[in-house]
This record gives structure tokens, C-alpha cells and sequence, in this order.
């Protein structure tokens, strides 16, 4: 018994001490860990002086055992005690009730090795060395008792106040006071002559390494989990050992010759049914047993079906709300979105939550960014213990009891996050919660992005809607006010342009006159001058017409008499009138005829006429010299009429505004700087009413340009 004992104490020492030691070296720079440290070796000075005592024969060294026991053992309760304040961060508030218990241990420690806590020593009757009391030994249990009493009211008060999946640490230690007070308890037991080996002594082992589960272990387990895991192992292991044995036994009452090689078979066999045995029992237990469980990939391909049934962004959150609250049974639901514009978080969706003022957050008061880029779940206890800071959003979380914030992240960009309270059951979200819900984050992203882009769609066509209503009206308002002022135009040039012409003509008429003699005989110098006067009058009474051809044009009043025409003659009679002003600028006009026989064409000559004049002036003005070749062609059903001259040419960018109002050229002002860039729209204008087309083509600067406009043979008014 005593060497089982021993050998049971030096494992322990053993290991208490290494992983003590692992622990401290893990993270060196963690009050937390410095101080678990300290107590590691507090329970391996109480398991060294466990497995010295039995062996000691001296008696002054048997007393310094059982002296260093106790003082080991108080320590280890003190530094416990610190172990707590520590883990709860309250180290700061709680100095002077950790220097109290401090002091006890001083005290106590020095009342341990005073002649008035232990007498002599003595031997049992299985010659285990005891010893005999003085009345001041019992002052030690009351000081435990005061000792494990502060931490178990520190432990009580601060469990309330604390997020739900810090709570499953705190059953933890409450169960570590509780073992540690069993150890303790069986010690002292023995101490006061009610004799039973201390193997209580072990459960400091046992609380040991609960201590730096907590320590080492981020996130504790719920123990329903566990416990249900291991109920389905167990059943699985069972059913296929009792399966392998009747399969073995089965094989050799069958095939005895080869009872030395049934083995082989019947562990490929066991090995092969153990897990469709493991399933069965999962998919039995979570169906009848464990109801409160869920298969997560159910769940998900659940989801994952009703989120492509709608692009209502409301449902959207709906639906994911209310799979979240029945598979995980949350007391709290919320939806905040990501402005990209603004850098800010905002509340779109919230069931449960009373979040009052707390609708909108800057993004770097976030916590948790590490975990959001890599689409992980947040702990928001273990988030906001890691921040280090306070702001509003961290005091929200703690305000409203928030327990986990989940990433709503599509493609490389978090666009959300869904935050939920605790669960109805207060267990904690493990790790099997978390992963299943990163999963459904994953998937919101995608059906939350579509229902917005949908709803930012539908709003702003609802938007645009509205827009061009708007513009519309405005636009209406304005062509009612640019019809008045088109029309006053219109009017005011065509009153002005009759009451022009007609001074026009008769100044025309008497200068014509005054040149011809009729006045008397008139000198070179004055002839010269008169001419000058007579072209310029000239110039103004084309401009006068050209403007009255476009005020009748716009108001509609444009008069048409269309009659059978031979269009050959017009284009000659045209090169007639202009072949001496033409012969003035060296330039020589001349007519191709067409090897065709051209028909008749019914247009209104006088109009024709005026496009054909246009365009022989044009080339004549702005051709140096050469020839300015005129053809008429038949092409199908229409004649098309060219005009070909060896002057400026026009650049390619300016041929689509040759007829627009008032456009000339830029190299036009350079040769001829009287004209009004009204004739070409004229021009097109008449060729248009005639349900023609006049364009033009050049080959560039100095290289010549052709003006073309093509007529159909029959013209209905």
C-alpha cells in the first residue's frame, strides 16, 4: 500500500512540476501564467513533502516534513486565492485583501514551525510515522477555512457579472476550490487522529491540471458536449467489442483449423463497422436522445435553400434570424451592414437586443479585425480582453450581453456582422457552434449582397423614376419658353429680313443705273467704287434671302412648286451665270456630261437652282485656280449631282459640322472672309425637303473637295 502511495506521489510531483514549468515558459510576460507557475510548485512542495514523510525515520527530519507540509499546503491555498484574483482581472481592486491573505500565510507559516503546533512523533501501528497535536494547531483550519472561503465569495460575486462562455471556466474552479478543500480536508482529517490514508492528497493533482486547462485552453467546452460525445464513443466501442466477440467465437465453433488466424478478420472487421456504428448512434442520440443537438450540415443545406426563395432583403434577415434562434436557441439577434462609403457599421436587422442610441459605428471601433478578415467567429469576452481599450461599441457588447460576433464577409471584404446574445440554456457557443455559424455568415454575405444590390436597384430606379419626371417637366417648361423665343426669332427675321429687301433692291437698281450711264457719263474711280457698293449690296441681299429661306424653313411656311425639271439644264444654265466670275478668280468651270441619258426630275427648279448656285459660289471662293468640274450621274432611282474643285479642302473633322447653322471652316476666314455659314444649311434644308441627301467629301488640306446631293426621281410635296 505504502510504495503504491509513492510511486502514485512522484508521478504527480512529476508532472505537476513540468507542466508548470511548460506553462510559465509558454508564455513568460502573462501575469497569469507567472503566477499559475508559483502555484505549481506550491502543490509540488505539498507532493514532496507527501512522498518524503513516509520514508524519514529521523524524527527531527519526520517533523520538519510534516511542518513543511502544511506550510506548502496554506501556501498553495494563498497563491490559489492569487491564481483567482488574477484570472478575474481584479488584481488592481483586491491588492490590500491579497496582502491580508498573504499575511495568513505568514502568520500561519510561522505558527507551523513554532513547538506549539506539532509535538513528538510517533509510529502507527504499520509503521507510518505520526505525530501529536498542540492546542494551537487548530488555528490552521481556520485559517484554510478563511482563506478558501475569500476565494469562494470572490469566485461567487464576479460569475453574474461575467459573459456566459467565461462562466464555464468559472465551474471549473469552483470545482478546483472544491477538490482542493477535499484534498486539504482528508490531511487534516488524519491529522486530528480520524486515520484513513491521505490519498485525498491526489485530487490536488486532479485540480492541478483543471487549473491549467483554464490556463492553456482559450474557450472552455461545455460539459454536456463532452459528456455526450463520450456517451456516443463509448456506446460505438461497446456495441463493436460485443459484435467482434460473438464474430470470434461464431468463427471458431465454424472454422476451428484457423483459430490462430480469426483474429486478422475480425479487427478488419470491427475496424470497418465502428464508424457506420459511430453514425447510427450520432443520428439516434441527436434524434431522440439529445433533441437540443442539430446536424450542422443540415442546417446549412436548409439555409442555403430558403435564402434562394427571395432578393426581399428583409426576408433575407428573417430567415437567417430565425434558423439562428431555433438551431442555437439565441435570446438575441442583430444585423449590422457595412457603409464602404462612410467606413461605418449600421443596424439593419435587430430582434431581442435593446440597443437604444447604439445603431451606428465608426469601423475601427470594431473588435475582433484579425478574426473578420479571416471570416473567423469572435468571442466577444475574449475580443474585448484582448482590445485593451474602451469605446462605444465595446460598451455596447457589454451593456446588452452580446456573446459572439459572427463575419458577414464576401469574397476578400467583411460587408457585415451578426451579433448574438447568450443562449437560452446559458451554455456557451463551442467550437462546433462557431464553425457551423461561420459557415452561415459565408452564406448571408452572398443572399444579403444580392436582396441589397436588388433593393438599391429597385430604389433607384424608383429614383430615376422621379428624376426624369423632374427633368421632363423642366425640360417641357423649358421648349414651351425656347418655342416663344424660336418663334419671336423666326418672326422678328422674317419682318426684318422683307422690310431689308426691298431698300436692297432699288439701291441695287439705281447703282445698276448710275454704272450703266443712265445719270450721265461716270469716271473709272467712281465706276470702281460703285462696284464695290454693288457687290456688297449683292452680298447683303443673299444673306437677306438666305434668311428668309430659314425663318420659312423653321416656321414651316417654306414654299414648294414642284414640276418636272430637267436638272441638266438647270446645272448648265447655273455654270452660265457664274463661268465669268469664275473666270475673275482663274478658275474654269465645266460640265461632264453623263454617258447616261438622264430623266426628268420633278422638283422645284427654283430651289434646286439656289443649292446648285451655293455650292459653284463656295468652289469658286475658296479655289485659287484649276478646274471646277460639275457631273450628274444616275444611280438606281435617284441623280446624284457633284461639284469637284482643286481649292482648300476641308480636314476630316470638320466635314460632320460643314452644315450646320452659322458653321464655317477654320480655314475659310483665311480666303474668304465675307461668308455666313448660312448657305450650306440652306442647302440642306432644301435637299432635304426634296427627300434627298447632300454631303461632302475631301482628301485633306490643298487637296480639293467634292460636294455631292442626290435627288429621287419621283419627289411627292
Amino acid at each position: 500500500m505504502i510504495y503504491l502511495f509513492l510511486i502514485g506521489g512522484i508521478i504527480c510531483t512529476a508532472v505537476i512540476f513540468l507542466l508548470s514549468i511548460f506553462v510559465y515558459l509558454k508564455d513568460c510576460n502573462n501575469r497569469l501564467n507567472r503566477i499559475f507557475f508559483l502555484y505549481g510548485i506550491s502543490a509540488t512542495m505539498v507532493f514532496l513533502a507527501i512522498v518524503f514523510w513516509p520514508l524519514e525515520k529521523s524524527d527531527i527530519l519526520l517533523g520538519f516534513a510534516f511542518k513543511f507540509l502544511y506550510a506548502s499546503m496554506i501556501l498553495s491555498a494563498a497563491v490559489f486565492f492569487h491564481f483567482v484574483v488574477t484570472w478575474l482581472k481584479i488584481i488592481e481592486n483586491k491588492k490590500k485583501l491579497l496582502a491580508t491573505v498573504y499575511s495568513l500565510f505568514i502568520f500561519a507559516t510561522a505558527l507551523i514551525f513554532s513547538p506549539f503546533f506539532i509535538n513528538k512523533v510517533f509510529f502507527l501501528s504499520d509503521r507510518l510515522p505520526w505525530f501529536s497535536l498542540e492546542k494551537f494547531f487548530y488555528i490552521y483550519p481556520v485559517l484554510l477555512f478563511i482563506i478558501f472561503s475569500a476565494t469562494a465569495y470572490l469566485l461567487a460575486i464576479n460569475y453574474k457579472k461575467s459573459f456566459v462562455s467565461r462562466r464555464a471556466k468559472f465551474k471549473y474552479l469552483f470545482l478546483l476550490l472544491f477538490i482542493s478543500n477535499c484534498a486539504l480536508v482528508n490531511i487534516v482529517l488524519v491529522s486530528l487522529g480520524i486515520f484513513i490514508w491521505p490519498y485525498g492528497v491526489f485530487l490536488l493533482f486532479v485540480g492541478f491540471i483543471t487549473s491549467s486547462y483554464i490556463v492553456l485552453v482559450k474557450r472552455a467546452v461545455e460539459l454536456a458536449v463532452v459528456f455526450r460525445n463520450l456517451m456516443l464513443f463509448f456506446s460505438s466501442f461497446v456495441s463493436v467489442a460485443l459484435f467482434a466477440v460473438i464474430l470470434k467465437y461464431t468463427l471458431i465453433a465454424h472454422f476451428p483449423l484457423f483459430k490462430s488466424w480469426i483474429d486478422f478478420p475480425v479487427l478488419f472487421a470491427a475496424l470497418f463497422i465502428f464508424p457506420i456504428v459511430k453514425d447510427f448512434y450520432t443520428w439516434s442520440g441527436n434524434k431522440f436522445v439529445f433533441s437540443n443537438y442539430y446536424d450542422s450540415q443540415k442546417v446549412i443545406t436548409f439555409l442555403n435553400n430558403k435564402l434562394r426563395t427571395t432578393i426581399s432583403v428583409e426576408k433575407v434577415y428573417e430567415m437567417i434570424c430565425d434558423l439562428i434562434k431555433q438551431t442555437f436557441h439565441a435570446k438575441a439577434f442583430c444585423i449590422f451592414n457595412y457603409n464602404e462609403k462612410t467606413k461605418e457599421y449600421f443596424l439593419a436587422y435587430n430582434k431581442g437586443f435593446k440597443l437604444d442610441w447604439h445603431r451606428r459605428f465608426s469601423a475601427n471601433q470594431i473588435i475582433g479585425s484579425f478574426y473578420f478578415n479571416k471570416g473567423q467567429a469572435v468571442v466577444v469576452e475574449e475580443a474585448i480582453n484582448n482590445e485593451n481599450k474602451e469605446n462605444d461599441f465595446i460598451l455596447m457588447l457589454m451593456r446588452v450581453n452580446a456573446e459572439l460576433i459572427i463575419p458577414i464577409k464576401a469574397k476578400h471584404n467583411t460587408v457585415g456582422l451578426i451579433m448574438l446574445g447568450a443562449k437560452e440554456s446559458g451554455n456557451i457557443y463551442n467550437n462546433k457552434d462557431m464553425q457551423t455559424l461561420e459557415i452561415i455568415g459565408a452564406q448571408a454575405s452572398m443572399a444579403i449582397e444580392n436582396a441589397l444590390m436588388y433593393q438599391r436597384t429597385k430604389d433607384f430606379n424608383i429614383l430615376l423614376e422621379q428624376e426624369v419626371e423632374k427633368a421632363t417637366k423642366e425640360l417641357r417648361e423649358a421648349n414651351e419658353k425656347l418655342k416663344k423665343l424660336d418663334s419671336a426669332k423666326s418672326e422678328f427675321i422674317s419682318i426684318a429680313s422683307h422690310q431689308l429687301r426691298t431698300p436692297l433692291t432699288i439701291i441695287k437698281g439705281y447703282i445698276s443705273m448710275i454704272m450703266e450711264g443712265n445719270f450721265g457719263p461716270v469716271s473709272k474711280a467712281v465706276a470702281d467704287s460703285l462696284k464695290k457698293v454693288y457687290d456688297s449690296n449683292e452680298r447683303l441681299i443673299l444673306l437677306v434671302e438666305n434668311l428668309l429661306n430659314i425663318s420659312r424653313i423653321e416656321s414651316g411656311n417654306l414654299q414648294f412648286d414642284f414640276k418636272e425639271t430637267d436638272i441638266e439644264e438647270l446645272a448648265i444654265s447655273a455654270i452660265d451665270e457664274l463661268s465669268d466670275t469664275a473666270k475673275k478668280r482663274n478658275n474654269h468651270l465645266v460640265y461632264k456630261p453623263s454617258t447616261q441619258k438622264l430623266p426628268s426630275i420633278v422638283v422645284d427648279s427654283e430651289k434646286i437652282r439656289h443649292v446648285i448656285m451655293n455650292l459653284l459660289d463656295n468652289a469658286i471662293k475658296y479655289s485659287e485656280k484649276g478646274d471646277i468640274v460639275v457631273k450628274i450621274d444616275l444611280e438606281k432611282d435617284r441623280l446624284v449631282l457633284s461639284v469637284t474643285d482643286e481649292g482648300i479642302g476641308i480636314p476630316d473633322e470638320e466635314i460632320s459640322n460643314l452644315f450646320r447653322k452659322f458653321y464655317r471652316g477654320n480655314l475659310s476666314p483665311l480666303i474668304h472672309t465675307e461668308g455666313t455659314g448660312l448657305g450650306l444649311f440652306v442647302a440642306k434644308q432644301m435637299i432635304e425637303s426634296h427627300k434627298g441627301r447632300i454631303w461632302a467629301k475631301s482628301n485633306g488640306r490643298d487637296k480639293g473637295t467634292t460636294f455631292y446631293f442626290s435627288l429621287p426621281l419621283v419627289v411627292k410635296s
